[in-house]
Order: structure tokens, then C-alpha cells, then sequence
């Protein structure tokens, strides 16, 4: 019983209210997400320090929470001794957690600016990685649901599904990775936390 309130407590927390706040926040600044990606948010110079440090936390809590949400799935459903379950959630969420801070920069690339460059590269490389690991994470769980919850593994796949053309699709219209594409994304993987945690709780 105490497991299943965890795991709805933290689908709560992560795909729901954090998103709203985060929303409200963006709502209130000047953020265009048709030209700037959420990560110009974690920029001091663009954004300022309170707004660079709250995108830290933020992040850093979600991967937290992330974790303890997929971690809480898998004792529920008993994949403790799927090995590649937890290889593609410390490789996901691992990389969204070092995402925070590793803190988006527009220098340009320059050896005086090395450092700054460095900390550009990595951030980038990061983002790639949780883009392309936490559907993969998805999809696998999915997978391995399929004997246990049918329906659920089927709605999910369809979910994730959807959010990755629906990601592509966003990416290749505005030519560029933008704030609209990175919301597509997200809003997909929240919907997907939700389902599932209504499947596999209720």
C-alpha cells in the first residue's frame, strides 16, 4: 500500500505540479520558446542568477524524483533483476541529473574560452543523451510490462509513440531544437508517468 502512495505521490509531484509551476514561472519572464530552448534559463547573463539556480533545483529534483518514480515501478511490478531496466535509467536519468548542472552557454568556441566551451559541448551532449535514453527506458519497460499489464504496455507504447513523432515533427518544422520541441517532449513523457501510474496503481 505505502508503495503505491510513493509512486502516485511522485507522478504528482513530477508530472504535474512541478510542470504547472515551472509554466507559471516561464509565463512570467521574457521567454520566447519558439526561438530560445528551456535549458537559456540555466544562462545568467540572459536570465539572471535566481533563474539559473532555480533551473538547477528544478532539474535536479526532477531527475531525483524520476528516478525514485521508475525505481518504485520496478519493485512494484518485481523487474528488480532486469539489469538492462537499470542500465537505461542510470544512463537517462543519470544525464538529465548532471544536465542541471552542466549550465547552457552562447560563447563562442574559442580556446581562451575552453572551459566555457567544455561545459557548452558537455551540456549538449547531455541533452542528447536524455532525448534518445528516456524513451528507450520507456519503450523497454513497456516491453517487460507486456505480459503483466497488457492494456497499460499498449497505451504506453502508443503514448511514447506519439511523443517521439510528435518531437521530430517539432524539430524539423522550426529547422532547430526549441522550447516548443523540448515542452513536446516533456509533456509526452508526463502523460506517459500518468497513465502508467493509473494502470499499474489503480
Amino acid at each position: 500500500m505505502w508503495l503505491d502512495i510513493f509512486i502516485v505521490v511522485i507522478c504528482l509531484l513530477s508530472s504535474l505540479i512541478i510542470p504547472v509551476i515551472i509554466t507559471y514561472k516561464i509565463k512570467s519572464i521574457r521567454f520566447n520558446p519558439e526561438n530560445e530552448t528551456l535549458s537559456f534559463l540555466s544562462n545568467k547573463r540572459l536570465f539572471g542568477k535566481k533563474m539559473s539556480e532555480g533551473y538547477t533545483e528544478v532539474l535536479f529534483v526532477t531527475g531525483i524524483l524520476s528516478f525514485a518514480f521508475f525505481w518504485l515501478l520496478v519493485e512494484k511490478l518485481h523487474f528488480v533483476d532486469d539489469q538492462s531496466i537499470w542500465k537505461w535509467m542510470i544512463i537517462s536519468i543519470g544525464s538529465l541529473i548532471l544536465l542541471a548542472f552542466a549550465h547552457h552557454n552562447i560563447i563562442p568556441y574559442k580556446w581562451k574560452y575552453l572551459y566555457e566551451n567544455f561545459i557548452r559541448t558537455l551540456h549538449n551532449i547531455l541533452a542528447v543523451v536524455v532525448f534518445i535514453a528516456l524513451p528507450v527506458l520507456i519503450v523497454k519497460f513497456d516491453i517487460f510490462l507486456f505480459n503483466e499489464r497488457f492494456a497499460a504496455s499498449l497505451t504506453g507504447m502508443g503514448v511514447i509513440g506519439i511523443t517521439i513523432i510528435a518531437t521530430i515533427f517539432t524539430l524539423i518544422k522550426k529547422k532547430k531544437l526549441t522550447g516548443i520541441t523540448e515542452i513536446t517532449f516533456i509533456t509526452g513523457i508526463c502523460l506517459w508517468n500518468i497513465i502508467t501510474t493509473i494502470f499499474v496503481i489503480f
